[in-house]
């Protein structure tokens, strides 16, 4: 989707769009983000080792037995904003609905069950640990989207390049298995930095 939207437009336009896109997607990350530890603090849950670790174990048998047998997958509506949507409302509608739906992991494509255990464990560490991660995904989605779809010009284009991606597959696959315990462990270091 992203190769429909800003390129439609030029020059300061299409600056205009990507920085309305990281905003919106900034918005809907940090309201996600922002919504959970406080619904994670009303339910009187709080951050312990045994948790985290129970969290992570979760999280990477999901991903491995999804990588090998494609179940469970994340939950997570399996689609981005239709690219018709661009062409009836324009790309200014496009782009923020796009990038509201970014901002939340589950509204468009999910591959990993990480998102739903780094906003837990972000979650459980309090408002500013979730702000954290929130700004940490959000970052990380347009990085990759801006990343994936620079130079494209049409569909095409960005069919070539997904093929050419997909060669980095099972290093991405590797990389995601061992991300829980990344974010486990800075939840963790910043439970304790809060809380000292």
């Amino acid at each position: 989707m992203a190769e429909t939207v800003t390129p439609a437009v030029r020059g300061i336009w299409k600056i205009a769009i990507t920085g309305l896109q990281i905003a919106a997607g900034s918005v809907s990350a940090l309201t996600v983000g922002v919504g959970a530890a406080f619904a994670i603090r009303s339910a009187g849950l709080h951050a312990s080792v045994k948790l985290v670790v129970f969290v992570c174990v979760l999280c990477a048998v999901a991903d491995s037995a999804n990588y090998r047998w494609r179940h469970p997958r994340p939950l997570a509506v399996p689609r981005q904003v239709p690219q018709f949507f661009g062409h009836q409302r324009g790309p200014w509608a496009a782009a923020s609905r796009y990038a509201f739906r970014m901002g939340v992991g589950p509204a468009t494509i999910l591959t990993t069950w990480m998102w739903w255990a780094a906003l837990m464990l972000c979650g459980l560490s309090g408002l500013a640990a979730s702000i954290f991660g929130a700004v940490v995904f959000v970052s990380a989605r347009f990085t990759v989207s801006a990343l994936s779809s620079f130079g494209v010009t049409d569909g095409t284009s960005m069919a070539s390049r997904s093929r050419r991606l997909d060669a980095f597959s099972p290093m991405v696959k590797r990389m995601v298995l061992v991300a829980p315990w990344v974010v486990a462990a800075g939840v963790v270091a910043l439970d304790q930095g809060f809380r000292g």
